[in-house]
């Protein structure tokens, strides 16, 4: 039910409105569940909150053995038992499995294997790195392991100490544990990459915390979104309203204030002159006062 729950709600923009689809399961018990039970009939409490989520699609359950279910267990259900050579992987009878195999084994001229999904970003990340030297000498460090002492690293690396249990070097390139490490010269247009959205300084840390890192990053993205131009001239521009005040009365009891306290039970109503401060406090019979005054 949890799977079902999954799939539905990640395929929810293609299934929200149908007037109809089918839902196969490889667990024939829910099949009853899905289709004919009532909420109050499911005595599993956490299947029939499951099963209430589900409510505003249309479908109808059916049983279909596992072993049937060839697109999802393509991968998972069919390990290779026998290795083979590469060659005889030529051989498939399935034209797209062959031509996978042919383009990831494809190579040049120069025998050189042509890497058919190359990412340009990654690329362009391990060029800046190899001219970066603080990149290069914290790659080292941490190839090598990082010394006892904060002071026997070089000043630049020093502020990579108190994460220094979170680096590894993964294909040449420094990461932070899911974040990657960005060389000095990429950090200004990585931080207008992080703020195309246009998005505030929370959000936009959230953003960067989620994929990439360096010493001050924080810092960093302050600066740019406050700098940024744009983003100032959305800025709420509504004014405070000012504070409206009276003028002062010329004489006493002119002008007066008065207002209900409440103390021991009791009702009083306190009366005072705005000029002098005097202040004429009675008690008031609650209910005879609402009686009289309704």
């Amino acid at each position: 039910m949890a799977a079902v729950l999954w799939a539905v709600r990640k395929c929810s923009v293609y299934l929200a409105g149908l007037p109809y689809f089918d839902l196969v399961v490889d667990h024939r018990p829910l099949v009853p569940i899905l289709n004919s039970k009532l909420l109050g009939e499911i005595e599993n409490p956490r299947l029939q909150r499951m099963r209430m989520k589900l409510c505003r699609f249309y479908f109808a359950a059916r049983w279909q053995s596992g072993k049937c279910h060839s697109m999802p267990d393509a991968l998972s259900r069919s390990p290779v038992q026998n290795l083979v050579e590469d060659n005889d992987l030529l051989d498939d009878a399935d034209p797209l499995h062959a031509a996978v195999v042919s383009s990831l084994l494809a190579t040049c001229e120069e025998g050189i294997r042509l890497a058919p999904l190359r990412d340009q970003t990654l690329d362009k990340i391990r060029d800046a790195s190899a001219h970066d030297g603080e990149y290069l000498s914290l790659r080292d460090v941490i190839m090598k392991g990082f010394p006892d002492h904060k002071h026997s690293l070089p000043e630049e690396l020093r502020a990579y100490w108190g994460i220094r249990d979170m680096l590894a070097v993964d294909d040449g390139l420094i990461v932070y544990g899911p974040r990657l490490l960005i060389p000095r010269s990429l950090r200004s247009e990585t931080l207008q990459c992080l703020h195309d959205a246009h998005q505030g300084v929370d959000r936009t840390k959230r953003r960067a915390r989620q994929t990439v890192y360096w010493p001050g990053i924080d810092r960093d993205v302050e600066n740019t979104v406050k700098s940024c131009s744009r983003c100032r001239e959305l800025l709420p521009s509504q004014q405070n309203e000012p504070l409206m005040q009276e003028d002062l009365p010329s004489r006493v009891f002119e002008s007066v204030s008065a207002d209900y306290f409440h103390i021991s039970g009791k009702t009083f109503l306190v009366y005072v002159d705005r000029l002098s401060g005097w202040p004429y406090v009675l008690f008031v019979q609650w209910i005879n006062f609402c009686s009289s005054t309704s």
